[in-house]
């Protein structure tokens, strides 16, 4: 009981908040939304029609704004009187978006600040053209508790430092200011970002007579080609009204977490309270129907040849959709939320590729960790990955695909054949990480890959189990198996053409619980089928390419042999039977 005691009296007080989130207020100490305007009046929960509500869609602005907690301390003497002040000095803050919602810092040039960020993001350093948003801070003098005038300060797109898919960056008071952007990879590809702040040494006042009291962060979300900011690409139904609870009442919200250096948190952000807000009651992303979703399908055999090893590649696209006008009515393209790839009959897995072919479990993978996929067998390794990503440089993402280890013995479950996808890089800190379950048609033959293990919500963040794959955007995903003797997959014994299927779900027509009393659930469009052919050439090691299976030679060789040739004595025979590629099968 006295550790209990003295643990509540030494707990670290919170900085911002905490609030009600069920209950939002235009002062509340911690908002954040897309809005379609942010000027007179700013926007906030206490005007609901300024909310951006589309879907897919490109808000004109999206802000944050947090308000520090207050203390009442006695003024300076003479005066008998007591004044407000912020209760400490702002040191670090942590932002979490919500779940698909997207910035995309190649939607605006980078202002390059030099290696070591030696130069401010101002105007003297920065193109106009590079300015993402503007940054409105309030100030409060420690001892008068006079509000101290600060102009609005322009923030600029920058070159993120190793490490970071993002950057961006404002000149305050002398000091830079950085948002320095992550993806949270390990669970559910949520965006965030960290800002360490300095204290406030405002002229003509000098360092520790200032703290910052507000900061409202207003954002261009069509900034650049008219893409910077999009919405997430689902449509779970309205925020709910005060008291109602719905299982994706958190889906939409953004999350925050701070410390002063009065009572810095040695584990920041972990130990530090989450303080949510949500989108205003009663709105929500509305509109999933008409969002563009127009995947493509691209199969390349690796081979001419019939009845081959083949190095298969695999390459899926989905259109980048820019804004150029600034068009209130654009929108991106649909995440995927579940693909399903059919390779032609006839192709099948390759039995030489099993010599020396070891499996890589799922722990050496770490999928949901942020541990590096370095304890993968390399003779678990059959192929290469790379995954273009609108918010990176085409290339940026790079890596393996591994055999995964068996969890069953049925073909046709999915979990005898598995197959672990990674593509990152240490460049921008990101490792997209994708388990793929590869079925056996009993009747046919015929594989399917299926790609929808999605990670989990992060419970601390209100997060639910939604199965799917990352809501981020993608723009193309590239699979190439490996070629030569021992290339896992075959390809058909016949000319063809040789027709690969898909099934593609988008998250925008996710089927899930509406919450009570919504007004418009997720869309039920059924899935694209984007599809691709083939067509071979030729047999192995030459001549026509059959039409049909009948149509394939049929020569197999046969001999015997015996090991003593003495007559009628004891001796091992040999019975040598085979079948070239390209050949029929033997039936009996």
């Amino acid at each position: 009981m006295l550790a209990l005691a003295f643990g509540a009296t030494a707990a670290r007080a919170q900085i911002i908040g905490p609030q009600n989130p069920d209950d939002p207020q235009v002062d509340s100490p911690w908002q954040a939304g897309t809005c379609k305007a942010d000027a007179s009046p700013k926007c906030s929960v206490a005007t609901p029609g300024l909310f951006y509500e589309e879907a897919a869609g490109h808000p004109p602005k999206g802000f944050t704004q947090f308000i520090i907690n207050e203390e009442e301390v006695d003024a300076l003497p003479p005066l008998p009187l007591k004044i407000k002040r912020p209760k400490g000095d702002l040191k670090t803050i942590r932002v979490d978006l919500p779940v698909g919602l997207t910035v995309n810092p190649q939607a605006t040039p980078q202002c390059d600040l030099g290696p070591a960020s030696e130069k401010s993001p101002n105007s003297t350093n920065c193109s106009a053209a590079s300015q993402v948003g503007i940054s409105e801070v309030t100030a409060t003098h420690t001892e008068t508790g006079a509000d101290v005038p600060v102009p609005p300060i322009p923030v600029y797109n920058v070159v993120p430092k190793h490490g970071e898919p993002a950057r961006f960056g404002f000149s305050v008071a002398g000091s830079d200011v950085f948002l320095e952007a992550d993806v949270a990879w390990e669970s559910d590809y949520h965006e965030y970002f960290t800002i360490h702040v300095h204290k406030v040494a405002l002229p003509l006042i000098g360092e520790g007579k200032a703290r910052i009291a507000k900061n409202r962060l207003v954002f261009d979300g069509m900034a650049g080609d008219g893409t910077f900011i999009t919405t997430p690409t689902t449509c779970f139904g309205p925020a709910p009204k005060k008291e109602a609870k719905s299982p994706f009442e958190h889906v939409y919200s953004t999350w925050l977490r701070a410390d002063s250096f009065q009572e810095e948190d040695p584990n920041f952000p972990n130990g530090s309270a989450y303080v949510e807000s949500k989108i205003p009651p009663g709105t929500s992303p509305k509109n999933c129907d008409d969002i563009p979703f127009d995947p493509s399908i691209d199969v390349n055999a690796g081979t001419g040849q019939t009845d081959s090893p083949a190095g298969v590649s695999v390459t899926v696209n989905l259109p980048e959709i820019k804004n150029p006008t600034k068009s209130e009515a654009s929108k991106a393209s649909s995440h995927i939320r579940s693909a399903k790839v059919t390779l032609p009959a006839g192709m099948g897995l390759n039995p030489s590729a099993a010599t020396g072919l070891v499996a890589c479990t799922d722990a050496q993978f770490g999928k949901g960790t942020r541990n590096p996929v370095v304890d993968c067998p390399p003779n678990s390794r059959i192929g290469t990955a790379e995954i273009d990503t609108p918010p990176l440089p085409d290339g940026s993402l790079t890596g393996a695909v591994y055999v995964g280890r068996q969890l069953s013995s049925d073909p046709a479950s999915g979990n005898l054949y598995r197959i672990f996808v990674v593509a990152e890089s240490t460049r921008y800190d990101i490792s997209a990480r994708l388990l793929g379950k590869v079925s056996a048609n009993p009747t046919t033959g015929q594989l399917t890959t299926s790609f929808d293990d999605g990670p989990l919500g992060d419970p601390a963040r209100g997060g639910i189990p939604i199965p799917g794959l990352p809501q981020a955007p993608i723009e193309q995903v590239r699979i190439t198996f490996n070629g030569g003797p021992k290339a896992p997959l075959t390809s058909p014994p016949t000319c063809g053409p040789h027709a690969t299927g898909t099934q593609m779900t988008p998250w925008s027509s996710a089927v899930g619980q509406v919450p009570p009393g919504g007004e418009e659930g997720p869309s039920t469009d059924p899935p694209a089928t984007p599809g691709s052919a083939f067509s071979l050439g030729s047999l192995p090691g030459g001549g026509a390419c059959p039409k049909t299976l009948g149509a394939r030679p049929f020569s197999p060789s046969f001999s015997t042999a015996t090991t003593d040739k003495q007559g009628g004595g004891f001796t091992e025979l040999t019975v040598a039977l085979g079948r070239n590629d390209g050949q029929q099968e033997l039936k009996g």
